[in-house]
């Protein structure tokens, strides 16, 4: 019946000819046994003469070429056949999976914050991080007098992480919210070497309303790969023309912790 293996990642699939005629096959179902190496568990399976295939799940690399596959065909009356052994048979490596995320956030205050544009008269820095949401606490960049290029926040998250979710609540207001927001990042605080043309890591146009709410992760997905760590960013509203100044109610960052399942140790990683 021209049994063969192919190795697929954490599986491997059995592949053989079915009868030309499985009505008249020459036996009721074929029986298939394997021991796992893994867990030195015996597993049956029951085939019909009309499969051609069957997927091994939960297999793997490590073990090289030492899978065995029995196939015994049955008769109507139960009688085994002549067995044929499909041997050295291996798997790819199973691939690593998700076991559970976790979110902490971070310690940032007044103290990890710095601004090229304060204004004096109102929205102090520091009711950037003050934890009130929802509410009239806020920071605004300057409009009484003269008004940067650029206006931005300077972040210390007090260490450096490789998966970060953002959040910030705009203040409880009418308008003047940055109608975009970028991300750089920052080798230390004030880096003047960063172009705030060129160097985003991440810009979107910010959500408007009064209170209204928005989160962002990098990477965007706990199935990307972390990034390279980062300490210290830079929050630059209205990055494009005409600049102008802007006001934000709250930010918050937290640092992203996804545990992993690696199958071929069969142990726990954090990422």
């Amino acid at each position: 019946m021209n049994f063969t293996h192919e190795p697929g990642a954490g599986q491997i699939t059995l592949k053989w000819t079915a009868p030309a005629d499985p009505e008249n096959a020459g036996f009721q179902y074929m029986r298939l046994t394997y021991t796992d190496p893994r867990d030195k568990k015996t597993y049956v399976h029951n085939l019909s003469p009309y499969s051609k295939e069957i997927v091994i799940p939960n297999t793997r690399a490590r073990y090289g070429a030492t899978y065995s596959f029995t196939f015994v065909p049955y008769s109507e009356s139960d009688t085994p056949g002549t067995p044929f052994v499909l041997d050295k048979c291996s798997s790819n490596a199973a691939p690593v999976a998700i076991k559970s995320t976790e979110r902490k956030k971070l310690n940032v205050t007044a103290a990890n914050l710095w601004t090229n544009s304060q204004e004096q008269s109102e929205g102090p820095l520091e009711q950037l991080v003050d934890g009130v949401k929802g509410g009239n606490n806020f920071f605004h960049t300057i409009w009484s007098g003269s008004v940067p290029e650029y206006s931005y926040v300077d972040i210390d998250l007090g260490k450096e992480v490789d998966r970060l979710e953002i959040q910030s609540w705009n203040r409880v207001n009418g308008g003047g919210f940055p109608q975009k927001v970028s991300w750089y990042r920052l080798e230390k605080m004030q880096d003047e070497n960063v172009d705030i043309t060129q160097d985003a890591f991440y810009t979107y146009d910010h959500k408007q309303g009064s209170g209204a709410q928005f989160a962002a992760m990098f990477p965007t997905s706990y199935e990307d790969p972390a990034m390279t760590p980062v300490r210290y960013l830079r929050y630059c509203g209205n990055p494009l023309a005409p600049y102008g100044n802007w006001h934000m109610g709250e930010l918050e960052f937290y640092e992203v912790i996804v545990n992993l399942y690696n199958p071929e140790t069969d142990e726990e990683e954090v990422e």
